[in-house]
């Protein structure tokens, strides 16, 4: 609930102490004064006028912020009225009037509008042409944009001026109590409350619709007990408290409560159902509401949620489905057996179509000569039969129980009666698919190259070889073929398994490598000294994958060492120290060729320094 509180001790703080003050609607308006410039906050998506007054030029008005004012100095008055960031306002100003409160029940009407505009400017310009001392006048300022805009009222024209005395002291707050939901015959307590009187106070509430109040045990209490001879759907009670202790008059001030009636729950379901779908009841209404009921003779309650509404599904049905209501409540309020009867019992018919079988016939290997057959019972009517495929996509269709000359794939077929339509699908298999597949033994070596192929293939009866080096064969059986590769290359082999029309395709790859000879030197004798010319031991390798080289003197004392396949030695130890004296020194070498050929050599060498 919001409440506008208007408090004494602002009189002496001028109009800026209003700065954040805007009434919610007439009789609770905020009051103006025009020597300082005042700012409010417009509302967004804070409601509308209230009904009653005459809104003049303006076609809406959203986010109403009502004020007074009260006339101080005679003479024409000009307001501008200015929006920050800017954004389109309206507003209608009537008067004048002799108080702030009476005006609002039925005197705002076209005789008394004194200027309004509509327009899509943010900025307005509101003028009273020949205000005198004592009158009131009503302002309305409604944001329009509904967007967050601070909206600016000052006086910018004209001899008159306001009285920003003219505040009715009133700290007066109504609540009418929050919202209720109720049932028709319920009594229910209007909890009207307030605080701050300072005076004689007195109540009055009012209905809309207007006949409720009747069903009130009294009005002018402050909290009369309602209790509804009809169902309203929704009963808005307004709730006003008038404070006769303001200095100016008196203070009057309302709050809304909105009685609503809980509405019977509502039954809604489809009353036919085919076989092995589901059927649902559905009941709507209001959170908390609960039914008892029994489905094909068996006990059950739906407790409507937060949803509004409750589902009772059965799958799969097999039977037709009887709901009987037997009990239930909405609120705290008992259903009565006319309640019942109003929401009514519920039946759903299954009836009972059904595709007993389907049964598909092989297609031959590569022969579109399969078929279907479907066999359906217990038809509402005439049935209809429907054939599609092969495949969901496909455009062929076919209106009868057997469907022939058709190729492998999935078939779907539906059955329709007065009632219901099925569906089903089965696969035409296909006999005999050829499935081709070799090993070769091996698939890779040094040329030339004997090669084993081994037939692992299934459903073929017979078969044709290509082995890749312009050799091939033609054979009616599993037997094992072979052929020699003479040379380097890769060799793609082609197995081809044929069954009647139906072909399957195996390959794979042999590769065959060319190996060089191995070759190397054996030197007996090389001279370091730096001339240029034999200065080196090497075997100069050729066509080796590895090679070790081990090099002592004539007591066994390793001079060199080495496992690389390009190795030299300077005639120093270990290529980098003392140069070794002249002599015969002696080498054990090993050396592998491409082919897995291990050499082994021992020899000697004679290094001569000259």
């Amino acid at each position: 609930m919001k409440h506008i509180h208007f408090f004494i001790g602002l009189l002496a703080l001028g109009i800026s102490s209003f700065a954040n003050a805007q009434g919610n609607n007439c009789i609770n308006a905020a009051p103006l004064c025009t020597d300082s410039p005042i700012t409010f906050p417009a509302g967004t998506n804070s409601g509308t006028g209230e009904t009653g007054p005459d809104y003049g030029c303006l076609g809406s008005e959203p986010n109403p912020a009502w004020y007074f004012l009260q006339i101080a100095d005679p003479g024409s008055i000009t307001f501008t009225l200015t929006t920050s960031p800017s954004e389109d306002i309206d507003f209608i100003l009537w008067g004048p009037f002799a108080s702030q409160s009476a005006p609002c029940t039925d005197d705002l009407t076209d005789e008394n509008e004194v200027d309004c505009s509509y327009s899509s400017a943010s900025t307005e310009t509101a003028v009273i042409p020949n205000a005198q001392t004592g009158e009131l006048y009503i302002l309305l300022i409604t944001n329009y944009s509904n967007d967050p805009t601070n909206i600016s009222v000052s006086q910018t024209g004209g001899t008159g001026t306001t009285d920003c005395g003219a505040v009715i002291p009133c700290d007066l707050v109504v609540d009418a109590g929050p919202d209720i939901n109720i049932c028709v015959g319920e009594p229910q307590l209007l909890n009207g409350s307030f605080t701050d009187d300072a005076g004689n106070t007195s109540y009055t509430w009012t209905s809309v619709p207007a006949e409720a109040v009747n069903d009130l045990d009294d009005p002018t209490l402050l909290t009369p007990t309602f209790t509804p001879t009809i169902n309203y759907d929704s009963v808005v009670f307004t709730l006003t408290v008038a404070d006769d202790g303001a200095s100016l008059g008196t203070c009057t001030r309302t709050d809304e409560v909105t009685v609503y009636f809980r509405p019977l729950p509502s039954l809604s379901y489809n009353p036919n159902v085919c076989p092995n779908d589901d059927a649902s009841f559905v009941f709507s209404g209001t959170e908390g509401d609960t039914i008892n009921y029994t489905l094909n003779g068996v006990a059950g309650i739906a407790a409507i949620d937060q949803s509004g509404e409750v589902v009772i599904t059965t799958e799969n049905v097999t039977e037709s489905q009887e709901l009987i209501l037997t009990s239930g409540s909405i609120g705290t309020c008992p259903l009565s057996a006319d309640d019942l009867d109003s929401i009514g019992n519920g039946f759903i018919t299954m009836y009972p179509i059904s595709i007993d079988t389907l049964i598909q016939y092989p297609a031959d290997c590569g022969v579109n000569n399969g078929a279907v057959q479907a066999v359906a019972s217990n038809f509402q009517g005439t049935p209809s039969y429907l054939w599609s495929g092969p495949g969901p996509d496909s455009p062929n269709t076919f209106q009868a129980t057997v469907w022939q000359n058709l190729s492998s794939g999935w078939y779907y077929f539906s059955v329709s009666d007065n009632v219901c339509t099925i569906n089903d699908s089965v696969f035409v298999e296909q006999n005999n698919q050829p499935v081709a597949q070799f090993e070769a033994d091996p698939t890779s070596g040094n040329a030339p190259l004997d090669v084993v192929f081994t037939n692992n293939s299934e459903n073929a009866s017979s078969f044709e070889w290509d082995f890749g080096n312009g050799e091939t064969a033609s054979v009616n059986d599993m037997s094992s073929q072979n052929t020699t590769y003479g040379q380097e290359g890769v060799y793609i082999v082609t197995l081809t398994a044929i069954e009647g029309e139906c072909t399957d395709v195996a390959t794979q790859e042999i590769v065959v490598n060319l190996i060089l000879p191995l070759s190397y030197d054996l030197p007996n004798v090389f001279t370091p000294n730096g001339d240029g010319s034999n200065d080196v031991f090497t075997v100069n390798p050729q066509n080796a994958t590895s090679m070790s080289l081990s090099i002592t003197n004539r007591w066994g004392n390793v001079v060199f060492q080495s496992d690389d396949i390009n190795a030299t030695w300077n005639g120093r130890i270990m290529n980098t120290g003392e140069m070794c004296a002249e002599g015969v020194y002696f080498y054990n070498l090993k050396i592998a060729g491409a082919d897995l050929e291990q050499i082994s050599e021992h020899n000697f060498v004679h290094l001569v320094l000259e």
